[in-house]
């Protein structure tokens, strides 16, 4: 069985310090691309082999079986919503508030 795609939605510090890590540590999923103003910096800090300078470009992106979405509170349901329709998604927040 091949591993799970990741797409990271942002350059949170949550997703640098703990959800990369966790998927570099796994053996059954890899971060295959980031969006984010500093995706290629962080992209080249973790051997991620996508960087995207856009959500929509990650999110479109067919290379990405899932998405996790580290997006502050305020921005997170407007990501989650849209991204819904795409593909599958890991969310820690609660998409109904």
């Amino acid at each position: 069985m091949g591993h799970v795609r990741w797409g990271i939605l942002s350059t949170a510090n949550i997703a640098l310090t703990e959800i990369i890590p966790a998927f570099n540590r796994s053996t059954n999923a890899r971060v295959t691309a980031i969006a984010s103003g500093k995706a290629k910096e962080v992209a080249d800090k973790f051997g991620i082999s996508k960087a995207h300078y856009s959500y929509e470009e990650l999110l479109n992106d067919p290379e990405v079986d899932g998405v996790y979405i580290p997006l502050p509170n305020h921005l997170h349901k407007n990501g989650s919503l849209k991204q819904l329709i795409k593909v599958n998604i890991y969310s820690v927040k609660n998409l109904l508030h």
